[in-house]
């Protein structure tokens, strides 16, 4: 008899499992039946929680998004004077010490691509990426600038993490540091610029009125 109290448990095995065979092996090549044993579970049990392979790799991105989604609501509790370029430092940081979830990514954008099962997937992490970012930055400027920035945002991000997967003589600490620049200087958050203060003294007194 299944305990249904291991179900939780179970299911997010699986779902890690499957993140680490896939970055590892690649999405063709991660059978159901090695997910299932890095899992420490029966292959059968895979099929009972998730319909296909394709439902499986899903699930996994949106488990991704939703730990980084968690990341952005840290930074916008933080209320730190320099979070937008905390922000970009923390992506830095992720690219390099977690570079199988970027491999992950951009699996799914290619499969994405040709598989149309795939595709409102593929939208939904794209969608939920720009979701967050834009609300993110909302905070710290111009409400309307915010949702095409966070497209511009996270379309460079992406760029320079498979730049960096693909070229290891690639400096991504100098194209970073040009990324945060652009960005205060789109938003005038460069804590030393008189714009800079400007605009925190009138976010302040908004958020008190």
């Amino acid at each position: 008899m299944t305990n249904h109290q291991d179900q939780p448990d179970r299911r997010a095995r699986i779902v890690d499992a499957a993140f680490h065979v896939i970055a590892e092996r690649g999405y063709a090549a991660a059978s159901i039946k090695a997910i299932a044993r890095a899992a420490g579970v029966a292959p059968g049990l895979v099929h009972y929680y998730f319909a296909s392979k394709e439902d499986l790799l899903i699930e996994v991105l949106r488990t991704v998004a939703r730990g980084r989604r968690v990341a952005l609501d840290s930074f916008m509790r933080a209320r730190r004077r320099d979070r937008a370029a905390a922000l970009l430092r923390d992506v830095l940081r992720n690219i390099r010490q977690n570079p199988s979830g970027y491999r992950l990514r951009f699996e799914l954008f290619a499969l994405g691509l040709r598989e149309p099962a795939l595709q409102p997937g593929t939208r939904d992490l794209l969608e939920s990426g720009r979701t967050a970012i834009g609300g993110f930055l909302a905070e710290l400027g111009d409400a309307e600038l915010a949702r095409p920035l966070a497209s511009v945002m996270l379309a460079a991000v992406d760029g320079l993490a498979l730049q960096h997967l693909i070229d290891p003589d690639f400096d991504l600490d100098q194209a970073f540091g040009v990324l945060t620049r652009m960005q205060q200087a789109v938003l005038n958050t460069d804590p030393t610029s008189g714009a800079g203060r400007a605009r925190r003294r009138n976010s302040l007194a908004h958020r008190r009125s």
